[in-house]
């Protein structure tokens, strides 16, 4: 008869699921993390504007502000003359 050979594992197991897992979990977290910090510090986040950057963002979204009012005011006019055509149309249509 051939003595069978117990395989120990310890109880230490550095690739048991809960361990793998939790290591994901730690690595995806730190990833996030750094993933956060570079977009805030990329994106000027983290730092205040200067008082020249400041006046030329007023100057950029005011002109934006008028080019939006030209644009709804002449989109209105011809949404507004496309239903008086079309009454017309159908005005003429049913005589």
């Amino acid at each position: 008869m051939k003595d069978k050979k117990n395989y120990h594992v310890p109880k230490d197991n550095p690739w048991s699921f809960d361990r793998i897992l939790n290591k994901i979990g730690y690595i995806i977290g730190l990833y996030l993390l750094i993933s956060l910090l570079f977009a805030l510090s990329s994106c000027g986040s983290l730092t205040k504007l200067s008082d020249n950057e400041l006046q030329r963002r007023a100057e950029i979204q005011h002109e934006i502000d008028i080019l939006y009012t030209e644009y709804k005011y002449k989109t209105d006019s011809l949404w507004i003359q496309y239903y008086r055509s079309a009454k017309e149309y159908n005005i003429n249509q049913n005589k």
